[in-house]
């Protein structure tokens, strides 16, 4: 089997896993399961002590280099 075959099958695997999700490792990873935010909760009751609670935000472009 050629070399790309075997990457292009091992990504197919990879692929199916996340969007089952689950990682390679068989932790929660990208997918329906990834424990989004409850609506229901609010801000303050999605936040709980005794777990990783992560608040981040994704820009396009550093404000020093303008938009």
């Amino acid at each position: 089997m050629g070399f790309l075959k075997e990457i292009l099958i091992a990504k197919k695997k990879e692929l199916g896993s996340i969007k089952a999700g689950l990682t390679r490792n068989g932790s929660m990873g990208y997918g329906k399961n990834t424990g989004a935010i409850s609506p229901e909760k609010g801000f303050t009751g999605n936040i709980s002590p005794g777990r990783v609670n992560i608040i981040a935000e994704i820009k396009k472009a550093s404000p020093s280099k303008g938009s």
